[in-house]
């Protein structure tokens, strides 16, 4: 099964990478408030709207990228001919259950070594 590495990278990473986004944006919007705590600020009825709507964006964006991934990877499993009947439900209950490292692991395992075991089964 021929698959393109680079698709299959981005969609296996994607979703950490907005994740350490979206903990950087909570981090500055709450050193922000802090610094407007400490300067006397204390009360504030809005929202920290420079670092909270683009944190929700990140949100939104890492949802999206988990779903296409679980997509992509469950396709890919299921028609991977390296992989034993059996092995193929595994790997399916593994890519459901445990999201982001299941699709990190599965990259590893199958996808970024699959020239070097498609050589060895033939």
């Amino acid at each position: 099964m021929s698959t393109n590495k680079t698709l299959y990278a981005i969609v296996a990473f994607a979703p950490l990478v907005m994740i350490v986004v979206c903990f950087v944006l909570t981090g500055l919007m709450i050193s922000n408030s802090a610094n407007e705590v400490q300067s006397g600020i204390t009360h504030r009825n809005e929202f920290n709207i420079p670092y909270f709507v683009p944190m929700i964006v990140a949100g939104v964006l890492t949802m999206i990228a988990a779903i296409i991934g679980l997509v992509l990877f469950a396709i890919h499993s299921q028609g991977n001919t390296l992989i034993t009947q059996d092995k193929r439900v595994m790997w399916l209950a593994i890519l459901l259950f445990t999201g982001i490292i299941g699709r990190l692991i599965y990259y590893f395992v199958y996808i970024a070594k699959e020239d070097q075991l498609n050589t060895s089964q033939h």
